[in-house]
């Protein structure tokens, strides 16, 4: 599946009995590189069930700015007042 969304690039080799895989330039951003910077957190904490259910819910949002989309999607405040991380 993550070769099909350019993460890994497939290889075959010994005349194609075996299939051996490496990061694209895309797999390496998820990865840390010699900085220790990567996108791996960035990309999973925006993926999230509840997140995604949000973005849902931004039309609504721009109709109605009365509640915020993550309250609506998920019934409660995504980081709650007065408990800052």
């Amino acid at each position: 599946m993550l070769t099909s969304y350019g993460v890994f690039e497939e290889h075959v080799v010994d005349d194609g009995s075996q299939r051996r895989y490496s990061l694209t330039e895309v797999g390496k951003t998820l990865v840390t590189d010699e900085n220790g910077l990567s996108h791996g957190s960035y990309v999973l904490q925006h993926h999230q069930d509840a997140l995604m259910r949000a973005w849902t819910m931004v039309h609504e949002a721009v109709n109605d700015s009365s509640t915020e989309p993550f309250v609506k999607a998920n019934g409660e405040l995504a980081i709650p007042h007065g408990n800052p991380r």
